[in-house]
């Protein structure tokens, strides 16, 4: 809860880039699903270390995490899903890319380059 209130006021005069670390386990998935919805956020970069956690990542911003499930009711029935695209090898041009960032809300990748 913290770190969405910090992210949150950040949002508020973001004048500089804001880093989020919390350690292993603390729900800093959760965190980011958190701040883009009640950011209203339009777009959201995902870097992981790992192919696994990578697909994790997806299927937890696909379907909302914990946020849409019935039992925890955070959010409602009208919240919209984001279009989650996953990053799985490098892009021929930087036009492609970019058509690729145009079309997502949240982009999740490994950190391969161009």
């Amino acid at each position: 809860m913290g770190a969405l209130h910090a992210i949150l006021g950040h949002f508020l005069s973001p004048t500089d880039v804001a880093t989020v670390v919390l350690p292993t386990g603390t729900g800093k998935t959760e965190t980011m699903l958190s701040a883009m919805v009640a950011g209203k956020c339009k777009k959201l970069l995902v870097t992981v270390p790992s192919s696994a956690l990578r697909n994790q990542m997806y299927g937890k911003f696909k379907n909302l995490g914990v946020l849409k499930d019935p039992k925890f009711k955070i959010v409602g029935d009208d919240a919209l899903y984001p279009i989650v695209g996953v990053v799985n090898t490098a892009f021929e041009t930087a036009e492609e890319l970019s058509a690729f960032i145009a079309q997502c809300n949240v982009v999740i990748t490994t950190g391969i380059t161009l």
